[in-house]
């Protein structure tokens, strides 16, 4: 496999990699495995975290969209994901040809776990990836700003079923805290 997932309480991440010659298919079949964890386990964040080799200008500010990206990207608009943009930094990948960002994070698109999203552009890894540092919200804490939602995908009825779901699944946590 090309992805690991950790859970731990009530959080997954997923990791991946797909390198440029790896076919679509295998990562049609890890969005759509972790759409399915995604409904299954309701009130549960996820966040998924790769290279994915696809470049999306629209998305993510790069300064391109690759075939992949352009895949990727249309692929998105039928899953409860979006792409996060980091809240500091941008570019992920260096190399002679220059810079861009095929290391994307994919969060919940009606409930982003992620405060905040740094891309480390001055820290090297030894590799042309730069470090990915995210730090989470704190349920218990009320004063936050709530994520950002995009209210115009409700007109598409699964993302419409899984935002009721996960409102519903969050509900009792949000009268607790009130």
């Amino acid at each position: 496999k090309n992805w690991v997932v950790v859970e731990v309480g009530e959080i997954a991440i997923a990791v991946a990699y797909f390198p440029p010659s790896e076919e679509k298919e295998l990562l049609r079949q890890f969005l759509q495995q972790m759409t399915q964890w995604m409904n299954k386990n309701i009130g549960k964040n996820l966040i998924l975290v790769g290279d994915f080799n696809a470049r999306i200008k629209a998305l993510t500010g790069d300064s391109t969209t690759c075939t992949r990206g352009r895949w990727l990207s249309a692929l998105l608009n039928d899953l409860p994901m979006s792409v996060r943009r980091p809240d500091e930094g941008k570019w992920t990948t260096y190399s002679k040809h220059g810079r861009g960002i095929t290391d994307l994070v994919l969060v919940p698109r009606y409930n982003d776990p992620i405060a905040k999203l740094h891309v480390c552009e001055h820290v090297s890894l030894v590799s042309d990836h730069r470090l990915l540092k995210l730090s989470l919200w704190d349920p218990a804490r009320i004063d936050d700003p709530p994520p950002r939602w995009n209210l115009n995908k409700l007109a598409k009825a699964p993302v419409k079923e899984q935002y009721e779901r996960a409102f519903t699944a969050n509900l009792a946590t949000w009268k607790e805290v009130l």
